[in-house]
This record gives structure tokens, C-alpha cells and sequence, in this order.
């Protein structure tokens, strides 16, 4: 398996708790890849989705901490660290109780896209943050891959997944949260070399989770 196979795995996605209680969270992510593969070379189509969602109970003082200079951050091992700015949603105004934003980071020659939907309010924070890449690639072509007939294999595991999401103003921190997800995740992958001598890599890979474990 390619490294950036094996970092899904172990997606951590950053943040924290205070007063706040996260009560729902959710992951879901999709990776395909194909590989075609001919003298040392690789073309690259992948493709990549991650789907998190939380709700947390948060206090009326942590809801009033959101303001135009909240920054909200997340560290993301696969792909860039994200942070961002409630101002980063154009439509944002004082006093707004949610922010829409929408974000592309290059990294490694790879287009990162995000969006984000945030709500605090009732008591209530709600965030959707969806992560997608969809580009072809040029690689090199692993050793061991050349002139393989045809292999196949599957693997299921169960694991956790740590979510997390901090806030705060000018570097004061006034929320975090964080909760721990148990995990199902199913890779798929199938090697083959045709009879022109192209050495062909079909790969998937999902990861599952939305029961919180305690802490």
C-alpha cells in the first residue's frame, strides 16, 4: 500500500473541551485511486473525501466568544492544517450566529478543497466540515508492481478516531472540544498487468465512524 494510502488510517483531525460537550459526531471518508504504470512511470487518478460532522452543548459565554476575529483551527495529517476565520465567510456580519466558508490549499502539488458550515446557537454548535481532492497525478512506479499478473486482497479493521475543535480570539482560546469515534474501515486493492505490459493499481478504501467512546 502507497504511503498516503496508509496516513487515512491514521487521520487525526485537531481541537478540544472546556465547558463544551460534544453529543454527536460523525466520520465518513472515501479514497479511490488508479494507477496506470509503464516504463517507471505512474499516471495517478485519485480521488479523496472526507465527510466530519459534530454537535456539541456549549455555554451561553462560549457563544458569545464567537466574534469577526474568531479563528477556528484543525490540523490535518493528510492534507494541510486548516485554520480559518469567521470573516473568511464573505456574508458574515457582527453578531451572526453562523459562517459558510469555502477554501483551496495546494500542498505537494495536491488541491486540497474545504468547506465549512458552522452554527452556534440555542446552546447549540454544529459544524460540517467536508475535505475533497479529484486530480491525476504522475508518479513513480514501485518496483515490486512490474509485470505482476494479477493480485487482489481485502482488509477490514476497527480502530478510533480523535475529533477535536478549538476557538479563540487574537490567540486566547475560549472553546475546545474533543471526543473519540470508534471506527470501521474496509481497503480494497487489486494489481494487474495487461498483456501491452501496463501494470494497472485499483484501490479503495473507507473509513466509518459515529459512536462516541468514553472518555
Amino acid at each position: 500500500m502507497r504511503p498516503l494510502l496508509c496516513l487515512v488510517v491514521f487521520l487525526v483531525i485537531a481541537g478540544v473541551s472546556e465547558a463544551g460537550t460534544i453529543t454527536k459526531a460523525k466520520v465518513a471518508q472515501k479514497l479511490s485511486n488508479k494507477e496506470s504504470c509503464r516504463d517507471g512511470f505512474c499516471i495517478v487518478t485519485l480521488k479523496f473525501t472526507l465527510k466530519t460532522t459534530l454537535e456539541a452543548d456549549i455555554s451561553l459565554a462560549e457563544a458569545a466568544g464567537f466574534q469577526p476575529d474568531t479563528v477556528v483551527r484543525g490540523s490535518f495529517p493528510l492534507g494541510p492544517s486548516g485554520s480559518f476565520r469567521l470573516t473568511d465567510d464573505p456574508g458574515y456580519a457582527a453578531d451572526d450566529t453562523s459562517a459558510n466558508i469555502s477554501s483551496t490549499t495546494v500542498l505537494n502539488g495536491i488541491a486540497w478543497e474545504r468547506t465549512i458550515k458552522m452554527s452556534w446557537d440555542g446552546g447549540k454548535l454544529k459544524l460540517t466540515v467536508v475535505t475533497s481532492v479529484n486530480q491525476p497525478l504522475i508518479s513513480p512506479a514501485p518496483v515490486e508492481w512490474a509485470g505482476v499478473a494479477k493480485t487482489s486482497d481485502t482488509k477490514t479493521s476497527a480502530g478510533e478516531l480523535l475529533i477535536t475543535f478549538l476557538a479563540d480570539n487574537l490567540g486566547t482560546e475560549f472553546l475546545r472540544l474533543e471526543a473519540t469515534v470508534a471506527t470501521k474501515t474496509k481497503a480494497a486493492r487489486t494489481i494487474k498487468t495487461t498483456a501491452k505490459g501496463v501494470t494497472v493499481l485499483a484501490s479503495n478504501q473507507s473509513i466509518n465512524g459515529g459512536k462516541l467512546l468514553p472518555e
